[in-house]
């Protein structure tokens, strides 16, 4: 099967997903794919188990309706999350994405390589051990990390505080679990959430920036996530910026997006602290409350904390749409306080450099960070990944 006909494979498999039940005909119409492509794809995923016919009742006199729905039981899929706090969440879903186990576990500071690996396979095994129920092992299991990863390659290249070294994860994981791993970039594996949950959140070029400890972008068209041609994710919390001018950065440089934008840089230079370990950064971000209580109170160094934060963000997201056109940009945040105190400067500043034929109205959106649905984005990674790959997996 030509690469072609494998995307439309999973456009094919969202599409049923999410109208639980359909029709050849309006797949059709849906997908926007030929009958006879339709024809093809589904009789093939009919044949591995994966999707099933189904007869719904006729309406008045007609014929009963034959349709297609998802075979929701034929396999289980693991997502696994790794956050900068140290705390792995394991989610075990069917093929619709319905969770059936979940957990969250604490993991020890500073684990790398092979202790990485073996601690993330025993969580896995200890969440399904604990089930009440008969479940089978989970057939593939997707990792999100809050490093830097090589995606295609199964590479996690970065994951502070660690010292940055290429360690195949990936290949580790498959060796101790003995199953099909996939891992990505944490912001790669949360637009993946957005888009597996809300159809308009696939459609058409869009950025999805995460703000947290310090910044991620993904960018997803079609709800596909793009990668660039090395298959890293891009570090969008280390461009440079002038208002971070001479700050030492976590990565070892200076003067990076995230040390003024992210709530991670917002307590460092409240602490006016030099050359911070990621450790350094994760225990000040703890005081993130009451510097923002200081700024409600009407303090001045803790509004320009913010006001400098939502300023960068927005020159630099500016200068994103500028450059790559999207039809839209949405802003996830870990805090809701970020949102109220630097959330006016950020769209102060973006619209103020925005090319004006661009729009005033261009969609940027804020909301609050729904750690809850992470888990979905982990299980889409699986799920992208195991029905692109040739051959497709029989689960009759």
């Amino acid at each position: 099967m030509s690469s072609s006909a494998v995307n439309s494979r999973l456009h094919v498999l969202n599409c049923i997903r999410r109208h639980k039940a359909i029709s050849r005909v309006e797949l059709v119409t849906e997908s926007g794919l030929s009958a006879g492509s339709i024809s093809n794809i589904t009789r093939e995923l009919v044949d591995h188990g994966i999707v099933r016919e189904i007869r719904e009742p006729a309406e008045g006199r007609g014929r009963p309706r034959l349709a297609l729905s998802i075979n929701s039981e034929a396999a289980t899929m693991a997502g696994m999350l790794l956050y900068p706090s140290g705390c792995l969440h394991v989610q075990i879903t069917n093929l619709m994405g319905d969770v059936l186990a979940e957990a969250d576990y604490p993991l020890p500071p500073a684990l790398a390589g092979g202790a990485l690996a073996d601690t993330l396979a025993e969580c896995l095994r200890s969440t399904v051990a604990n089930l009440r129920w008969d479940l089978p092992r989970p057939h593939a299991a997707g990792v999100g990390f809050f490093g830097t990863v090589q995606a295609a390659a199964g590479i996690l290249h970065w994951l502070p505080p660690a010292i940055p070294q290429a360690v195949p994860i990936q290949d580790m994981l498959e060796r101790r679990l003995g199953i099909p791993v996939f891992i990505d970039n944490q912001a790669n594996v949360i637009a993946r959430a957005e888009c597996w949950r809300t159809p308009e959140e696939g459609i058409g070029l869009r950025h999805f920036l995460q703000v947290g400890l310090d910044l991620s972008l993904a960018t997803t068209r079609d709800g596909a996530v793009l990668m660039g041609g090395r298959g890293v994710n891009p570090e969008f919390g280390h461009m440079k910026t002038s208002l971070a001018e001479g700050l030492p950065c976590w990565c070892g440089g200076s003067g990076c997006l995230g040390t003024v934008a992210s709530v991670g840089g917002i307590a460092l230079r409240d602490a006016a602290m030099a050359a911070p370990s990621h450790d350094e950064v994760h225990a000040l971000a703890a005081h993130f409350p009451e510097i923002a209580d200081r700024a409600r109170a009407g303090e001045n160094k803790a509004r320009a904390l913010f006001e400098d934060a939502g300023t960068a963000l927005g020159l630099s997201l500016a200068n994103l749409v500028n450059l790559s056109n999207p039809d839209a940009v949405r802003v996830i945040v870990e805090e809701p306080a970020w949102i109220e105190l630097a959330g006016p400067a950020l769209t102060h500043a973006f619209s103020q450099n925005l090319l004006s034929f661009l729009g005033e109205d261009f969609p940027l959106s804020l909301s609050q960070d729904d750690r809850s649905t992470h888990g979905l984005g982990a299980i889409a990674l699986v799920a992208e990944r195991l029905f692109q790959d040739e051959p497709l997996p029989d689960w009759n």
